[in-house]
């Protein structure tokens, strides 16, 4: 029904419509091996059905992102195509809205729209609308969109629907001024809350934890997840707190993956997530095994560990980790969990891997901040607001300027080195 309203919509705005089916297509997590930066500027080296989808991306005038919100989020097909965007952007950084972000490759770019479903009976509903409406927002930061707009669609009243998806359609067709939450051009879209509920989530509770399980939420081999997990454990057990470690599959878990998972969660009074930043949210990996409990609610609806999250980027300003922060408070809020708070980190990419003691100046606030987090873990109680603000701080000591003229300038000695066209525009059709 959501699906015909919005063909609807679009045609009586003028527009022809191409559409993707996510759920079918045969379309590959991304995998963060960043081959589409400098080994083949602009082109994904994943050979599936995206190769066809992009060409079609770059043409259109309007993207519409139309999915189920999933804790304020995309649902995990929709997430899989949204993360494999990436080559639409170059490897070369620039300014933009006072964030650090890449450059986008294509000189046309579409506006942006994201069409939410929501229960009509969700307690979390308004969080969920306000997060999935932020997370519109970031996309159009992060890829130079000019326009965008969201329809959070709840309950069956077609005409309460029709006149939430004209209202997007106006705000990314330029018919708008940007009030009522859909905005014409990115800007200022939200504080930082460390993924705060204001709606009915279970409260933090206190009290110290003995048993920790962490969940390792990148589905990359060599990743800097891994390296702060490592080092979070490490300190954990320093202070006498046994822990376990689960490491989502690069393929998503299975049955048996989601079984082992349940017996880890058993032993556990408390759950640390630990996940990177992958286009403004959660790998759809991690996504999925998030709906995947979501689902399974009621087989461990005797279980209520405390949940805490921390979220790493490349990029170093907090407000880059919000939406993925919030996505993990929504899901505790499902669940029935304590939510913990969250803390972010920024600045991680120079680690490639590498464990953090051995990563020198690049892991230097890392090691200096996951022992407070940890020590405020085994207390029991929510992150400290300093340990928040100490994970905040920018973890470059020149300013971002500086920064990106020097990233800028590596990646382009190393790509006439290697003799690619870091501005390719290979889905261009041309």
């Amino acid at each position: 029904a959501a699906l015909a309203a919005l063909e609807s919509a679009l045609a009586a705005h003028g527009l022809d419509i191409d559409g993707v089916d996510a759920v079918s297509a045969d379309v590959r997590p991304c995998v963060g091996c960043g081959s589409c930066g400098l080994k083949t500027p602009g082109r994904c080296v994943v050979k599936d059905e995206m190769q066809q989808i992009y060409p079609r991306i770059v043409a259109c005038d309007v993207l519409v992102l139309a999915g189920p919100v999933s804790f304020g989020a995309h649902c995990h097909p929709v997430k899989k195509i949204v993360d494999r965007l990436q080559p639409l952007m170059m490897s070369v950084y620039t300014r933009r809205n006072g964030e650090m972000k890449f450059q986008a490759r294509y000189p046309q770019r579409a506006a942006w729209m994201g069409v939410g479903l929501l229960a009509a009976d969700d307690p979390q509903q308004v969080e969920q609308e306000a997060a999935f409406r932020l997370l519109l927002g970031r996309h159009a930061v992060n890829v130079d969109a000019p326009a965008h707009g969201a329809a959070v669609i709840a309950g069956d009243d077609p005409a309460v629907d029709r006149a939430e998806l004209d209202r997007a359609l106006e705000a990314v067709l330029g018919e708008s001024d940007g009030r009522d939450g859909h905005d014409r051009r990115y800007g200022p879209v939200a504080t930082v809350t460390h993924g705060a509920l204001a709606g009915p989530g279970v409260p933090s509770v206190t009290g110290p934890v003995r048993s920790v399980l962490i969940v390792q939420g990148s589905p990359r081999r060599k990743a800097n997840t891994r390296a702060i997990v490592a080092h979070l454990r490490a300190e954990l057990e320093k202070r006498d707190v046994a822990t376990d470690v689960f490491h989502i599959p690069r393929q998503g878990a299975t049955h048996d993956d989601l079984a082992q998972l349940q017996r880890q969660l058993q032993a556990g009074e408390a759950v640390v997530l630990v996940a990177p930043l992958y286009i403004d949210g959660l790998p759809p990996v991690t996504q999925l095994l998030l709906e995947q409990l979501a689902a399974r609610r009621a087989e461990l609806s005797d279980l209520t560990p405390r949940l805490y999250g921390i979220a790493h980027s490349g990029f170093p300003e907090p407000i880059q980790r919000e939406t993925e922060l919030r996505a993990m408070a929504l899901f505790a809020a499902a669940m029935g969990w304590p939510w913990q708070g969250g803390i972010g980190f920024g600045g991680t990419s120079p680690i490639d891997g590498r464990p953090l003691d051995e990563a020198g100046m690049f892991a230097k606030q890392l090691r200096a901040t996951l022992p407070l987090a940890a020590a405020d873990i085994a207390a029991g109680g929510p992150f400290a607001p300093g340990t928040v603000a100490r994970c905040d701080k920018p973890p470059f000591a020149v300013p971002l300027a500086l920064v990106i003229r020097l990233v800028n300038s590596g990646t382009r000695k190393a790509a006439r080195k290697s003799g690619v066209d870091l501005e390719a525009l290979p889905y261009s059709g041309g």
